[in-house]
């Protein structure tokens, strides 16, 4: 009875920590996260002012080196929604976060009858303070690919055996929506893909593993839900095809030596704790944490292959194993790709993705690996996330509020009536990452059509402004 109420305070204390988590992250971004559209927000404007269409053509077409088809359209309707204020679009990224974050836990009670302290990993990672998702809404773009990660093997986790119900659809669901969220996700489609073929199949023939001792009528659902899967999976590789049909590949892509690709790597692998974390401490942070992932992968591995091993627990150690392999190989080959251009930004800008290494290897040692090792590994990692989070807490509100301060400088010449090439001549490091000529010529464009559309963040329309309308496919077209 003691031990019941234990578990039951405990869960609760997790759960509690999961919401205090969410909401921390979305009072810090509505007091001092960005009102305007930073970097790639501007391309959207002409599609959220209505002087482009939003249309079949427009959705499908790249961004850069992207088709982002689903961004596209939560962009348009999170800005319109809140009227132009592009903290809404965070919001939705946090809300995302918040609900992988809601639906691991569900996974492992699910599993486990109950929640550890130490879940707490999950929200802690997903919902750090310190990576991009949580100060540019555009972020949706490694947001939702991060969440359908999370979603997918949320599914397979809860289905121990068969795939079936509303878990069935759900996995079938979200790998459907692999290759129209970008080319982070559409990377691990096929993986994803090759893992929900190999759940599927061990369903029809009646003398496998899966069949035996199984009534006709529950075979017959069995296979139902097994074609369902197969589905999904053709219709997500003729979407993968189709993502290639008169691709342009983005010539800012360079290669560099190899000493830089792991260089790179080791960046971008120390970023699953957060991009100031990784700047300070790599390489030491990178290498830990490759053991920590290179131990996690042996673990799910090996019981994986286990013959004699149950085999729920096969299917769920495989189900973790294709997560964290497969993010692993999408990390290197975002190394392999950034290795010549790498920037301080780029810590918290690929943060994001990581952080499904850290969630990957916590599901590893606190589900598969010995008693020993789940009280030290999983208890290690809440420890270090309990004191990386509360320092970005304090570092985020200072940066927030001089942020906050100069947003205010731009806000009130905004409403002053100051002209949009001025603005943009004066704010564009704060308004774009650079201040080369197309980007003040970017938001320039954009300013003057949010004002003309109505939005009144921006100011008064200015009869005498005009600006070029390629502005924005000078900089963003591929």
């Amino acid at each position: 009875m003691k031990s019941s109420l234990t578990s039951q305070l405990i869960g609760v204390l997790v759960l509690a920590g999961w919401l205090l988590t969410t909401l921390f992250a979305i009072r810090v971004v509505w007091k001092e996260g960005p009102l305007f559209p930073f970097s790639d927000d501007w391309a959207i404007v002409p599609q959220i002012t209505g002087i482009r269409p939003v249309n079949a053509g427009w959705l499908w077409a790249q961004h850069n080196d992207h088709r982002i088809p689903i961004p596209k359209l939560y962009f348009v309707a999170m800005v319109r929604a809140f009227k132009g204020d592009y903290r809404g679009e965070i919001m939705g990224n946090i809300v995302l976060l918040s609900i992988s974050s809601g639906l691991a836990l569900y996974a492992l009670w699910k599993i486990r009858g109950k929640l550890c302290l130490t879940d707490a990993v999950i929200p802690l990672s997903l919902l750090c303070l310190d990576q991009a998702a949580i100060f540019w809404g555009f972020h949706f773009q490694f947001t939702g690919a991060t969440t359908l990660f999370v979603c997918f093997t949320v599914a397979m986790l809860c289905q121990p055996r068969e795939l079936r119900g509303a878990w069935a659809v759900f996995g079938a669901g979200c790998l459907l929506l692999f290759p129209l969220q970008g080319m982070n996700a559409l990377f691990c489609a096929p993986a994803f893909g090759a893992y929900l073929t190999f759940r599927a199949l061990l369903q029809f023939p009646r003398d496998r593993w899966l069949n035996r001792g199984i009534s006709e009528e529950q075979l017959r659902k069995n296979r139902f839900y097994a074609g369902l899967s197969l589905s999904a999976v053709f219709l997500c590789a003729g979407l993968v095809v189709a993502n290639f049909i008169h691709y342009k590949a983005n010539p800012a892509v360079g290669h560099a030596p190899a000493s830089n690709f792991l260089q790179t790597l080791l960046r971008i692998f120390s970023t699953s704790l957060g991009g100031i974390a990784a700047a300070a401490y790599q390489p030491y942070l990178a290498i830990s944490l490759v053991i920590l992932t290179g131990g996690a992968v042996y673990i799910a591995l090996r019981a994986a292959l286990k013959e004699d091993q149950d085999l729920i627990i096969r299917l769920r150690a495989l189900s973790i194993l294709v997560l964290l392999v497969t993010v692993c190989a999408l990390l290197v080959v975002v190394a392999y790709g950034r290795a010549a251009i790498w920037n301080e930004g780029m810590y918290t800008h690929y943060s994001t993705l990581a952080e499904i290494v850290m969630v990957a290897a916590y599901l590893s040692y606190a589900l598969i690996s010995s008693i020993s090792i789940q009280r030290v590994v999983p208890t290690l990692l809440l420890l270090g996330l309990l004191g990386l989070n509360a320092f970005y807490a304090k570092i985020f509100h200072a940066y927030g509020q001089n942020h906050r301060m100069d947003l205010a400088k731009v806000w009130f010449e905004m409403q002053s009536g100051t002209s949009a090439s001025v603005l943009a001549e004066r704010y564009a490091k704060i308004l774009f990452f650079d201040e080369s000529s197309k980007a003040r010529a970017a938001i320039q464009y954009g300013i003057v059509e949010l004002r003309r559309a109505g939005f009144e963040l921006y100011g008064p329309p200015v009869k005498e402004e005009a600006a070029d309308p390629q502005a924005i496919d000078a900089i963003f077209a591929p």
